[in-house]
């Protein structure tokens, strides 16, 4: 029973730490630019704020998975970004066909820069909370150790004295 509590307690955690903030920032900072575009533009249309919160929702996860990595990907990263922006500014501003959505476009831009900058932060908030719960964990393991080792040596010394007596273990550090 408790193996099945500890696997949804990471589902929660998973949910709480990562999906609610991306959630919450890529809606909120989608409808801000949204209510923006309509004042500037005056386009009421839906389409036009489902393809703001696409670019935010992208922008949002490509920033968490970046600043989450446990490695260096930035440096592949930016360049990604920067490289899919110039592309499809490119090929907006090239086709008459897309002319409707050349108002748009720069909002969806700047709302995937920021969620994605603001989600790397998170990510990085995460991995700094592994970390240091890798290092607790390193600690303990090692005063485990050190206590296991002091235990046999008591142990074989009170052995040869003739009484037992035993030292409390260390507790495993919280995560």
């Amino acid at each position: 029973m408790d193996e099945h509590l500890n696997i949804w307690n990471i589902f929660f955690n998973t949910f709480l730490d990562i999906f609610l903030p991306w959630a919450v920032i890529t809606t909120i900072f989608s409808c801000f630019l949204f209510l923006f575009l309509q004042q500037i533009s005056g386009k009421k249309s839906g389409t036009h704020g489902c393809l703001i919160f696409g670019f935010c929702s992208l922008g949002g996860v490509v920033g968490i998975i970046s600043g989450g990595s446990l490695t260096s990907v930035m440096g592949a990263v930016i360049p990604a970004l920067l490289t899919f922006i110039s592309a499809i500014l490119a090929y907006m501003f090239g086709k008459e066909t897309l002319a409707k959505w050349r108002d748009t476009i720069p909002f969806c831009l700047v709302g995937m820069l920021v969620c994605a900058i603001y989600m790397v932060f998170v990510g990085s908030g995460i991995k700094g909370e592994q970390k240091k719960y890798e290092k607790d964990y390193e600690v303990w393991l090692l005063e485990k150790k050190s206590h296991i080792k002091i235990n046999e040596e008591l142990l074989l010394t009170q052995i040869k004295n003739g009484k037992i007596i035993k030292i409390a273990e260390p507790e495993r550090p919280k995560k």
